[in-house]
């Protein structure tokens, strides 16, 4: 390990860019509020940009800051907080897991001291964890996957049967060491093609990809997750496999016709070339297809962008972007290679793959096949696209929702109403009663919860034929105060309003408008069913500060 200075520069390096995100546009609204009342000294917009940042090492306006917004500042301890605890069981599991890596990724021999930590990825799973790209002073490199690498493993596991079974050519392993909690894998660096025919076995590959990943239900196999290693396609995250079937969008009758087509058939798994694109007619169309994507490509939708940075004028604009280029696509002489010219070798792999498949289903859904291996394996859900779900973290960071003084007291004080009923529960019945009151309550309430995720799965009426089991379940209902119109919910996700006829009690939706009358909240969704269409109530957006 390096000194323990240099070891927190590299992990720091992990939390920096999510600091940056939280406190970015506070910080950029309170500079240009500095500017606007002269407060700021500076003959340029870079020399009065360098007076505020020493304004922030002032403890007196720092202060004023967590005064203002509290939240900002709660939001970041949290973060680093768990940057702490991440970062210690990262060197925890180094030092655990060191011999075995050595051996499975070194044949044995140090590939010396620590030299870099990288941090691939802006998002973050399982409580602040990430992947991590590990360099050491040999040049040699590793992966850390912060999740269990079985998937991986049991899928490798399939390659090699199916290649016993007689589909040539052979598939190379990747490299990996699981351990439950976390994984290790091998670092693969692209490769270009020697020859033509290395390239057509390249796309033979990818054809029976392609074939197993329609067997396999998968999803999310984008230009990121897909490595061109030679003629060999490293597929670097499975952890999408056996993916659920989403409910079914709310869309037009024909919208929904070709949506479930593509959707039950091998565009599902993101492989194959599927431009999207903003609006009809939009001349900007990105294909981030792991046969196909490419990298200087102009995004169809905005994404923000701080302009101006370093000066007092800085400001977050929207405008599409230019993305990074893949290592997905084989290259010839220097040259990417277009999967069209070798759309034959595509067709026989994925054909031949297919068949073989279905020949040997008997033996795939046996209880000792490569299949049955899977059992136990954990895999990810994607209810919706990563660019939504950081578009909601983004704009939660807000100043205005910094500064709310309900989530501010909600957040802080969550404790107190359930103290305040122990204790009232204590002195009215004794221990007993805060027994029956607080704890069997709290469980039983963790329990009816779990039964909306089981229970109307498998028991109930279906009204609306969504992809997925969903059930209306009235008993669930009963005791989850109107979860347990599952099958709705699943129909139509956007609505808070989960009972659609008045004999479908849902206690959930009277309080939301409760709530709404009072002006706790707003922009609440319910869809009618009389007229179905998703009815607005009270769509009144976060006004920016003036």
């Amino acid at each position: 390990m390096p000194e323990p200075a240099a070891l927190e520069a590299m992990l720091f390096a992990g939390v920096r860019g999510h600091l940056e995100r939280i406190v970015t546009p506070t910080l950029a609204l309170e500079l240009n509020i500095a500017r606007l009342r002269d407060r700021l000294h500076g003959d340029t917009p870079e020399e009065r940009f360098d007076y505020y940042a020493k304004m922030l090492a002032r403890r007196e306006y720092v202060e004023e800051l967590a005064a203002e917004y509290p939240m900002l500042f709660q939001l970041a301890e949290d973060r680093l907080a768990l940057w702490v605890a991440v970062s210690i069981e990262l060197i925890g599991r180094i030092a655990a897991d060191w011999q075995d890596i050595v051996e499975t990724f070194f044949r044995g021999e140090s590939p010396g001291a620590l030299d870099s930590l990288r941090f691939p990825q802006r998002s973050t799973k399982r409580g602040g964890r990430a992947v991590i790209l590990l360099s050491f002073s040999s040049g040699a490199r590793l992966v850390y996957k912060p999740r269990s690498l079985a998937v991986e493993a049991r899928f490798q596991e399939l390659l090699d049967w199916l290649g016993d079974s007689g589909f040539q050519p052979a598939f190379q392993r990747v490299k990996l060491l699981d351990r439950d909690s976390h994984g290790w894998m091998e670092w693969i660096d692209p490769e270009g093609c020697a020859s033509a025919a290395e390239i057509q076995r390249f796309y033979r590959r990818q054809g029976a990809y392609l074939a197993l990943f329609y067997a396999l239900e998968a999803t999310d196999l984008h230009m990121s997750n897909v490595i061109a290693a030679g003629e060999h396609p490293a597929l670097i995250d499975l952890e999408t496999l056996f993916h659920p079937r989403d409910a079914v969008p709310d869309w037009p009758a024909l919208d929904l016709l070709l949506d479930d087509t593509a959707y039950y058939s091998v565009m599902r798994s993101g492989l194959l070339p599927e431009p999207e694109t903003a609006e009809a007619g939009e001349p900007d169309r990105l294909d981030l297809s792991g046969l196909a994507g490419a990298g200087g490509q102009r995004t169809p939708y905005e994404v923000p962008m701080w302009r101006n940075l370093g000066t007092d004028a800085m400001r977050l604009e929207r405008e599409r972007k230019i993305i990074g280029g893949g290592k997905n696509r084989p290259s010839l002489d220097g040259k990417a290679v277009d999967a069209l010219d070798f759309l034959d070798a595509l067709e026989s792999g994925f054909t031949d793959t297919y068949r073989l498949l279905a020949e040997r289903r008997a033996e795939l859904l046996a209880n000792n096949s490569p299949l049955a291996r899977f059992a136990g394996a954990e895999v990810r859900v994607l209810p919706r696209s990563g660019r939504r779900y950081g578009s909601i973290l983004e704009n939660s960071y807000h100043p205005d929702l910094m500064r709310d003084p309900f989530l501010v007291a909600l957040d802080k004080y969550y404790w107190v109403p359930t103290v305040i009923v122990a204790a009232a529960l204590l002195a009215i019945g004794g221990p007993t009663m805060v027994l029956w009151g607080i704890f069997l309550k709290t469980v039983m309430g963790w329990h009816f919860t779990w039964l909306v995720n089981s229970a109307t799965h498998l028991w109930g009426t279906r009204r609306f034929e969504t992809r997925d089991d969903s059930r209306n379940n009235g008993l669930i209902a009963a005791v989850t105060w109107g979860e347990g119109w599952h099958n709705n919910h699943h129909a139509y996700p956007r609505s808070a309003k989960h009972g659609l006829r008045w004999y479908e009690v849902d206690i959930n939706w009277i309080t939301i408008l409760a709530l709404r009358k009072v002006g706790l909240i707003k922009n609440v969704y319910a869809f009618s069913i009389e007229s179905k269409e998703d009815v607005q109530v009270d769509m009144s957006p976060i006004q920016e500060p003036a």
